[in-house]
Parts: structure tokens; C-alpha cells; sequence
């Protein structure tokens, strides 16, 4: 039985991250890093343009191949899906979000809304994962799905007015103990992974709308946080790098953390 430990473990394995087409995104700092661990990685984005852009800034021959497509769209969604299932993945990385930047209060948001972002954030991510997970199990090479969540999901505040979001977040939770379950008996996982405030292209460009400053903004959102400061998206893709590993195989059906001691329980 080979040592799981070794590198060699982790080859031949290949791996579809969702949402990595903006280069100063986690998801492009996942398909980085899984990329320097010997994984050879698909990216994805709305555009191809995205995707070549990142491919060039990874500069890595593992990291060349890319898929465009809005998953918001049955046809867009449809070419991920043939084309995750063509490659034969073994590691799925749900990372593609709608995010809300506020305005949409429990009390009065319609469902409509809430919809427009199950469809968004919750979907993809059981469709893409409905469609790979028969075969990775077939293939039982050390599968990993990985639906990357945020620390909102186990912490909201109706100050933030994001619940559409958050319950779209908090819905990938049950989803992915339900395929945890169904790849029982084999290397196969399944895991959410509870990402806290990171200092990403999108968060920065909603930093530059702020009359705060970064750190101003921080603090006021996140006073109880142990790290005291934004992770970085490379901070952030170490750790799923190890939850993609075969090391990780006694992780499954769960919630890992990588929130900087931001949520205020060790449950």
C-alpha cells in the first residue's frame, strides 16, 4: 500500500476550481497551489479571457487547461459539466459564488432573491458534484469535493443585510454530508470548507467604496477575530491544498475552518 504522505501520492490526480477566472481571487490562489502540489487543474470563469489571464499569471505547465461558462445558465453550467466529466476530475472545488454586498434585510427581502442566489451558489455545486462524484468513486483515487463556504454561514448579522447569501452558503452544508455519505466505503471525501474574511480583488474593490479604511472596516465587522487582520488568498488555498490531499482522508462529511478565529465557538 502506498504511503499517502509521499508526493507521489498525489499523482496522477486532476482537479476543476470553480470561479478562479479573477488572478487576485482564492479560487486562482487554489489552482495555484494545487498546481505546485502536482495537480493538474482546470480552471474556470464567465470568460475565457479570465481564464487565459490567470493561466499566464500561474505561469505553471500544470495549470492549462480552463472552461468558460456562467453557471447562472443552463448552457453555461452544462459545458462545465461535460467538460469536468471529460477530463475525469478527481478533485471538485465549488468555489464559484454570487456575492451580496447588502441591501437585503430578512424581514423584507423576497424569495425571489433567495432563489436567484440558491441558483447561483447552490446549483452549481450540486449539479457539478452529482455529475463527477459516480466516477470518482468508480476511480476511487482519492477524490475530493470541496464547497468552499464563509464564515456567514455560522455567524450572521442582519447589520450586514446579506441573507440571501448566507442561507445559500449555509444550504452546502447538508448537501455535502449527503455525498459524504454516498462515498462511504471508499478513499472518496466530501467536505465544506468555512472561509473567514480574506483580502480578495472583490472585497478590495468593495474597500475602495468604503470612507474606512481596510483595516477601519475590519475591525468593525470582525472585533472578536484572533488573527487581527484579512487572510490572504494564499493563506487560504494552503489549507485547502491539505483538505485536497490524500493526508485528509479522515476529514469528511464535515465543516473545516479556516476563518482566523473569527467565529467565536470551538464547536
Amino acid at each position: 500500500m502506498r504511503n499517502i504522505l509521499e508526493p507521489q501520492a498525489w499523482r496522477p490526480r486532476r482537479a476543476l476550481v470553480t470561479g478562479s477566472g479573477d488572478p487576485a481571487g482564492i479560487g486562482a490562489a487554489i489552482a495555484e497551489a494545487l498546481g505546485h502540489n502536482g495537480v493538474e487543474v482546470m480552471l474556470h470563469g464567465r470568460h475565457a479571457a479570465d481564464c487565459i489571464r490567470v493561466r499566464e499569471k500561474i505561469n505553471n505547465a500544470r495549470v492549462h487547461q480552463y472552461v468558460a461558462g456562467d453557471l447562472t445558465h443552463v448552457l453555461g453550467l452544462g459545458d462545465v459539466i461535460d467538460a469536468a466529466r471529460d477530463w475525469e476530475i478527481d478533485i471538485l472545488i465549488n468555489n464559484a459564488a454570487l456575492l451580496d454586498s447588502g441591501g437585503h434585510p430578512v424581514l423584507t427581502t423576497g424569495w425571489s432573491e433567495f432563489v436567484r442566489f440558491m441558483d447561483a451558489n447552490v446549483k452549481p455545486a450540486l449539479l457539478l458534484t452529482q455529475s463527477v462524484l459516480p466516477d470518482m468513486m468508480k476511480r476511487d483515487n482519492h477524490g475530493r469535493v470541496i464547497h468552499i463556504s464563509t464564515e456567514a454561514a455560522w455567524m450572521p448579522k442582519e447589520k450586514q443585510q446579506a441573507w440571501p447569501y448566507v442561507v445559500s452558503k449555509a444550504a452546502l452544508e447538508p448537501l455535502s454530508r449527503g455525498f459524504a455519505e454516498n462515498a462511504a466505503g471508499t478513499s472518496v471525501t466530501s467536505n465544506v470548507a468555512l472561509v473567514g474574511p480574506t483580502w480578495s480583488g472583490r472585497v478590495e474593490q468593495l474597500a475602495s467604496q468604503s470612507e474606512l479604511t481596510p483595516m477601519e472596516a475590519f475591525w468593525r465587522a470582525y472585533p472578536q477575530s484572533l488573527l487581527g487582520r484579512f487572510a490572504t488568498p494564499a493563506e487560504v488555498a494552503a489549507g485547502i491544498v491539505h483538505l485536497a490531499s490524500p493526508a485528509s482522508i479522515l476529514t469528511n462529511g464535515t465543516v473545516v475552518r479556516f476563518d482566523g478565529g473569527v467565529i467565536p465557538t470551538t464547536r
